[in-house]
């Protein structure tokens, strides 16, 4: 019996393909469930997400969006960070939906250009892999991923627009891999995040008003 890495991949993507549509519906429907919770700041969206998180890093995996799959290994530390944030410690308070200022804005969008950068051309120098259209869109999913999930942890309002941005982009990733279901997915997350950027202006600014004294 062959128990190299390459048969036990080669069994692995044969397994997957007969079982692709299961798995890319679990993750089409969990991931549906987590933004809707997300956009209303439901906590429940923060536990939803591990298990997803490690469901992606098989699917992604498999379908070689490696981008992806580095994203969600380390979402899933920063996930457990974000839970903490949101719902507050005896020491830390509950993060409330805010704004970024622009120099912090600036330094990590430059940072996540900076990673999409070094990451397409890492793969494509040392693992062989050619700079296709679907690289440089899971390259840029998966480190502005990193840092919208900055954004996340911290109820920031730019959440929304960079992950409006990064479905659109990774959306054409999937199609270019022939995967409809997850090309779907991610056409239907973005359409969610303009939902997601409503309620969470709607919900800073009730804040706002809140904090103004009343004269």
């Amino acid at each position: 019996m062959d128990l190299s890495f390459a048969a036990l991949m080669d069994e692995a993507r044969a397994l997957y393909k007969e079982w692709s549509t299961v798995h890319e519906t679990f993750v089409f429907i969990l991931s549906i469930a987590i933004h809707i919770l997300d956009a209303k700041q439901s906590i429940l969206a923060r536990i939803l997400h591990f298990p997803h998180l490690f469901h992606n890093i098989y699917v992604y995996f498999i379908t070689q969006f490696y981008g992806k799959v580095f994203y969600s290994i380390v979402v899933i530390f920063w996930n457990a960070y974000a839970y903490l944030r949101w719902k507050g410690t005896k020491i830390i308070a509950a993060v409330q939906v805010d704004k970024t200022k622009h120099k912090t804005c600036a330094f990590i969008m430059g940072m996540g250009c900076l990673g999409t950068l070094i990451w397409g051309v890492t793969l494509n120098k040392y693992f062989h892999q050619a700079l296709s259209i679907s690289l440089w869109c899971d390259a840029f999913y998966a480190f502005f991923g990193l840092v919208e999930k900055w954004f996340m942890s911290h109820k920031k309002l730019e959440r929304w627009l960079l992950a409006f941005l990064r479905y659109v982009i990774f959306s054409i990733a999937c199609y270019y891999k022939g995967k409809p279901i997850l090309t779907a997915l991610h056409l239907i997350l973005a359409i969610i995040a303009v939902y997601g950027q409503f309620k969470w202006v709607q919900s800073y600014q009730t804040r706002v008003k809140c904090l103004v004294p009343n004269k």
